[in-house]
């Protein structure tokens, strides 16, 4: 499906975000975010996590369920030693095994200007309200 390039920034995520009951994530300076839809992607982590770590240093590793469900689907957060530049985050994710597709809109955001071309979308966290019994 052909894409309105235009339409393809940060600021037009928060609505779509909204419209899926999702909120909108930012990387730090210094995290990668990487999206695992499959085997392949995990593959893929497996085998680059230690080269990344060699040459950046890695703090942790967070995984989590992404929006479009587990098993397969997760979310990985890396926090690196160093600050990397977006295009340094784009390419470390897709070596990471992160949705090609993700990582391509990414690339489309970074080229046009975007102030934030990487992001994620994640589950609303679940809001409480506190009953008070008289």
């Amino acid at each position: 499906m052909p894409y309105d390039f235009k339409d393809i920034t940060s600021a037009n995520a928060y609505a779509e975000a909204e419209a899926k009951g999702s909120v909108v994530k930012m990387p730090l300076p210094d995290e990668l975010f990487i999206d695992i839809d499959d085997a392949e992607g995990s593959c893929w982590f497996s085998l680059n996590i230690g080269k990344v770590n060699e040459q950046y240093g890695i703090i942790n590793i967070k995984w989590g369920g992404s929006p479009s469900g587990l098993p397969n689907h997760n979310h990985v957060v890396v926090k690196l030693r160093r600050e990397v530049t977006p295009m340094e985050r784009i390419l470390l994710q897709a070596v990471l095994g992160s949705d090609l597709k993700r990582e391509a809109l990414s690339w489309v955001r970074l080229v046009n200007n975007d102030p934030n071309p990487t992001l994620f979308y994640e589950k609303k966290p679940l809001q409480l309200t506190e009953n008070r019994v008289a």
